[in-house]
């Protein structure tokens, strides 16, 4: 569930996991304010196509995520992977809470 989908559908609860990926920062402070407890949801272990990395990363990934579809298990001991994580997808995620 991406943007006004998801603020709508975490009505009512006081704490909520999202993907902040695909909410906007002023949507997250909107669910802050609302007093809600915001969290992200962050999976390092797989890369999913519809990442805007997706593309930089797809040669890591090592197979299909069962059940998921265009969802990969990718190579989580990849110094390539474990510095873009640290450096850039969890600042990218912080800025946004």
């Amino acid at each position: 569930m991406e943007g006004e989908d998801a603020v709508k559908a975490s009505e009512g609860y006081k704490l909520v996991v999202v993907d902040a990926q695909v909410l906007s920062k002023e949507e997250i402070l909107f669910m802050q304010d609302r007093g809600q407890q915001v969290y992200t949801y962050l999976n390092i272990g797989s890369l999913e196509m519809f990442r805007p990395y997706f593309e930089e990363f797809h040669h890591l990934i090592e197979k299909p995520y069962q059940d998921w579809e265009d969802e990969y298990w990718i190579n989580v001991s990849s110094k390539e992977w474990q510095r873009f994580i640290e450096e850039k997808l969890v600042i990218s995620l912080l800025e946004k809470m």
